[in-house]
C-alpha cells in the first residue's frame, strides 16, 4: 500500500521523469499529471485533471496494465505523435490507481524509417546491380558464342599452319574474355551470397589435365611450361564441386604464368595429407619463379579490384579479382589460401581442402564419338533462335552431330512451328522478342507435354537456369555453346 505521506515525494519524481506520466483512477479520470505530459498533450494542467484520459489517446488505457503498447496520438496543434504507453498499477489507502508512463518515439520511428529506406536502397541498388550483369553477361556471350563456337569449327578444317596459329590467338583471347566475364558474375554472386556449391564425383587427374592443356595453351605463347604432379596415393575420384575448384587452379596457374619471365616453368603439386575412412585431405600447391611480392603487397592481395602492385595492372592486365574469388571460393569449400612469396623471387600458393571420395558411376561425362551419333540418338530438332550468327552456329553444330534442324526465330513462331510438326527435341533460346523461351516453353508443353526442352542461352545466373527447369525445360547449355556439352545433353535426354 502506498500511505499519504509519501505521496509529495511520489509527486516530486515523477514531475522530474523524463517521460510524461499520469496517474488515473479506475475509471480513467486523470488524477495527476507531469509537466512532459502537459507539454505533449498540448492543454494545461487545469484542462487535463478530472477529464478521461482515453479521450486524448482514443484507447481504453485500463484495458493496457501490464503492457507496452505503441499507438499514435493527435495533439492539440494537430500533431500526429507516434509513443509508447506502459501502463501499471497502484493500490492506495485511497483504492485502486492506475499508474502510466508515455514516451515519444519520434525520433525512434524516424531512425527504424530511415533504416528501412536505406534498406530497401541497398536491395534496389543489389537488385539493379544483379540486373546490369545480368544483361551484360547476355549480351556479351551472344557474340562470344559466335566468335568461339564457329572457331571451334573452324579447327576442324584444312588450315595451313599460318590460319591455324590465327585460329589459336583468336581461341586464347576468347577464353580470356570469357574469363573476365565468368569472375565477374563469380565475384558478384559470392558477394550476394548466392553462389551454391554442388557435390559431384570427378576424376582428379582428367580434371587437371583439362586445366593444365587449357592454361599451356596461354603459357606457350611466353615459352613457359607447366609441371603438374599428382600424389599416386590420392583417390582416383573424389567429390566436390569440380567447377569451382578448377576455378581456383586456374585462376593460380594463370597468375603464376603472367607473374613469370619467359622461358620459365610453373610448378602445380598436389598431395595426399590425410585419409580416414571416406574423407581424403588434398593439398594444392602452385609454385612460380615471378616477380614475387614484398610482405605489404602481399597484405593487399587478396582485396577485390586490386593487384599487389597498381602498375601490374597496366603491364599485365586483368580485373584484380581472380585471387579474390579463389580465396572465397576456397573458403566457401572448406579451406584457405596461403601465400609464400619474396620480391624478385617468386611466389608459392597453397590450400588445403577436404574431399569425399568419389566413385567412377557418377564422374564426368567421357570425350563422345560423334560418328553416327544421330543414328544412336535420333531426333527431329527445333532451334528457337533470335540471333542469325548463334542460328548458323547451332544449326552447324547440330549438323556436325549429323542433325537436320528447323529453326524459329522467337517463341511465338516456335507455337506455331509445334502445332505443325511432330518435333522430339527443342533448343530454346531464354531472351528474344515477340515471346520469350520461358513462355514459349509453357505454351508449348501444353500442345505436347513429351516434348524435351533444353535451354540454350547466355542467361547464366542460378536464377534464370531455375526459371527455366521451372517452366518445364529438362537440361541448360550456356553460350559460349561448345559441341561436347550438346551432344552430351542429347545423350543424357536419349538414354
Amino acid at each position: 500500500m502506498v500511505n499519504r505521506k509519501n505521496h509529495a515525494k511520489l509527486q516530486s519524481i515523477f514531475r522530474t521523469t523524463p517521460d510524461a506520466f499520469f496517474v488515473i483512477d479506475s475509471s480513467g479520470r486523470i488524477e495527476s499529471i507531469n509537466d512532459k505530459l502537459i507539454k505533449l498533450f498540448g492543454l494545461s494542467e487545469k484542462e487535463l485533471l478530472g477529464t478521461n484520459i482515453d479521450k486524448y489517446l482514443k484507447v481504453d488505457v485500463t484495458k493496457l496494465v501490464g503492457e507496452t503498447e505503441e499507438l499514435e496520438f493527435t495533439s492539440k496543434d494537430a500533431r500526429v505523435v507516434p509513443i509508447s504507453i506502459n501502463v501499471g498499477e497502484a493500490r492506495t489507502e485511497d483504492g485502486l490507481y492506475l499508474t502510466g508512463i508515455i514516451r515519444d518515439i519520434s525520433e525512434q520511428k524516424k531512425y527504424q524509417r530511415e533504416l528501412e529506406d536505406s534498406r530497401n536502397k541497398a536491395l534496389a541498388a543489389e537488385k539493379a546491380k544483379s540486373l546490369f550483369l545480368a544483361n551484360m553477361s547476355h549480351e556479351i556471350r551472344t557474340p562470344m558464342n559466335g566468335i568461339l563456337g564457329m572457331a571451334s569449327l573452324l579447327k576442324d578444317t584444312s588450315l595451313n599452319p599460318l590460319q591455324e596459329e590465327m585460329l589459336s590467338i583468336i581461341n586464347t583471347c576468347g577464353d580470356s574474355l570469357l574469363t573476365i566475364i565468368n569472375d565477374i558474375l563469380s565475384f558478384s554472386k559470392i558477394e550476394s551470397g548466392k553462389l551454391s556449391i554442388e557435390k559431384v564425383s570427378f576424376n582428379l587427374k582428367k580434371s587437371v589435365e583439362d586445366v593444365t592443356s587449357l592454361i599451356a595453351n596461354i603459357a606457350s605463347e611466353k615459352g613457359i611450361t607447366i609441371h603438374s604432379k599428382i600424389d599416386n596415393s590420392i583417390p582416383q575420384f573424389l567429390k566436390s564441386d569440380i567447377v569451382r575448384l578448377k576455378q581456383i587452379i586456374t585462376n593460380l596457374l594463370s597468375n603464376a604464368v603472367k607473374f613469370s619471365p619467359d622461358e620459365e616453368q610453373v610448378f602445380l603439386d598436389i598431395k595426399l595429407t590425410g585419409c580416414k575412412g571416406n574423407i581424403v585431405k588434398v593439398l594444392f600447391s602452385v609454385k612460380d619463379n615471378g616477380i614475387g611480392m614484398s610482405e605489404e603487397e602481399q597484405s593487399r592481395l587478396f582485396q577485390e579490384f586490386t593487384q599487389a602492385d597498381e602498375g601490374v595492372t597496366r603491364k599485365f592486365g586483368g580485373t584484380g579479382l581472380g585471387l579474390s574469388i579463389s580465396s572465397k571460393l576456397a573458403k566457401l569449400l572448406g579451406g584457405e589460401i596461403n601465400v609464400e612469396s619474396r620480391k624478385g623471387e617468386g611466389s608459392k600458393f597453397s590450400f588445403e581442402l577436404e574431399f569425399e571420395k568419389g566413385n567412377e558411376f557418377q564422374s564426368e561425362e567421357q570425350d563422345v564419338n560423334y560418328d553416327g551419333f544421330e543414328k544412336k540418338y535420333p531426333h527431329k530438332i527445333l532451334l528457337v533462335e533470335d540471333n542469325r550468327v548463334n542460328q548458323k552456329l547451332g544449326e552447324m553444330i547440330l549438323a556436325k552431330l549429323g542433325y537436320k534442324v528447323d529453326i524459329a526465330e522467337n517463341g511465338k513462331v516456335a507455337i506455331e512451328a509445334c502445332s505443325n510438326e511432330n518435333y522430339s527435341l527443342i533448343f530454346m533460346d531464354m531472351q528474344m522478342p515477340v515471346m520469350d523461351g520461358v513462355t514459349a516453353t509453357k505454351k508449348i508443353l501444353k500442345i505436347n507435354k513429351e516434348i524435351k526442352i533444353v535451354a540454350m542461352t547466355a542467361n547464366v545466373l542460378e536464377e534464370d537456369r531455375q526459371k527455366c527447369l521451372d517452366a518445364g525445360m529438362l537440361d541448360f547449355v550456356s553460350k559460349p555453346v561448345r559441341i561436347a556439352n550438346v551432344a552430351s545433353v542429347i545423350k543424357s535426354l536419349s538414354d
